[in-house]
């Protein structure tokens, strides 16, 4: 009798460790699936990060190419062209032909 009694208190703490086994599985699938979903919301964060950067880049260097064309040409200083007459010489403005 007491043989019967110790088999079915192991079979009673064998089931229990079994289901500790089983929420502890379940427990961690849930934790990993929690995890996997936010790396994704993360990933996709830092993609369109990565977008906005390079729409930001190319519009610096779409206005860097404006500016540069909408420069005038410097015109020559009066200091300049009378150093020039004085010299002799004559005053050539880049740019202009």
């Amino acid at each position: 009798m007491e043989n019967g009694i110790l088999q079915s208190n192991l079979k009673l703490a064998g089931s229990d460790d079994l289901l500790a086994q089983k929420q502890f599985e379940i427990m961690l699938n849930s934790s990993n699936n929690r995890i996997n979903n936010e790396l994704s919301s993360i990933k996709i964060m830092i993609n369109k990060l990565n977008e906005d950067i390079h729409e930001i880049k190319r519009q610096l260097s779409e206005n860097a190419s404006r500016a540069r064309a909408a420069e005038p040409v410097p015109a020559a200083s009066e200091s300049a062209k009378k150093a020039v007459e004085k010299a002799g010489g004559e005053l050539i403005l880049l740019g202009n032909k």
